[in-house]
């Protein structure tokens, strides 16, 4: 292989490489995305409850609070079996 043509693969292996590391490969086309109108997601914002969605999210919040306070908690550790994704 000449110096020119492993110039050329190389560039050529750095561009892919910087393609695939910055996520253009991954970008969604906004232009073609699927329209939803306003109005249709303020209607499904109003069936949520809105309470039941706080206590959720506090629960959330309380195991994860305590799993940086105790990280190195037990195999039988209740956190083992909390169900919120780490």
């Amino acid at each position: 292989m000449t110096d020119f043509e492993q110039a050329v693969k190389a560039a050529a292996e750095k561009a892919v490489l910087k393609f695939v590391q910055e996520g253009q490969w991954l970008q969604p086309n906004y232009e073609s995305r699927l329209k939803v109108p306003a109005e249709w997601v303020a209607e499904c914002w109003q069936l949520v409850d809105r309470d039941k969605l706080k206590q959720k999210i506090a629960e959330r919040l309380e195991i994860r609070k305590t799993r940086r306070l105790a990280p190195n908690c037990g195999q039988n550790c209740f956190l083992n079996n909390a169900e919120v994704s780490r």
